[in-house]
C-alpha cells in the first residue's frame, strides 16, 4: 500500500463508514466485483480489486493526506491560507488506487 493510501486510511474516522461496513460484512469497503466491472466499462479503464474506498470522506482529510504525503515528514502545518476549513464538506464516495506505470 502506498503512503498516500496509508495516510487516507489513517484519517478515515467517519462512524457511518465503520457501521455500514461492519453491518454488511465488508469492513474494508471492498468494491463489489460487478460495480468495479461497470466502472471499468463506463470509464474505459482498468481498476484493480484492491482499492481504498471510503464514504463521506472529508475534504479536509483529503487535503491533509495529500500535504502529509507530499512533505513526507511529521511537522506541524500552518493553516494561514485557511485551506483546512473544519467544515463537514465531504466526498460521498472516494476510491483511490495506485496506477502502475
Amino acid at each position: 500500500m502506498n503512503e498516500l493510501i496509508k495516510t487516507l486510511h489513517s484519517l478515515n474516522s467517519k462512524e457511518r463508514f465503520f457501521l455500514i461496513g461492519k453491518t454488511l460484512g465488508n469492513a474494508q469497503f471492498t468494491l463489489f466485483s460487478e460495480f468495479r466491472k461497470e466502472l471499468c466499462q463506463l470509464f474505459d479503464m482498468e481498476i484493480p480489486t484492491d482499492v481504498f474506498s471510503a464514504m463521506d470522506y472529508h475534504l479536509d482529510w483529503l487535503y491533509a493526506s495529500l500535504q502529509i504525503t507530499e512533505d513526507d515528514n511529521d511537522k506541524i502545518y500552518s493553516n494561514k491560507e485557511e485551506i483546512i476549513k473544519g467544515h463537514q464538506e465531504d466526498i460521498d464516495y472516494l476510491m483511490v488506487y495506485e496506477i502502475e506505470h
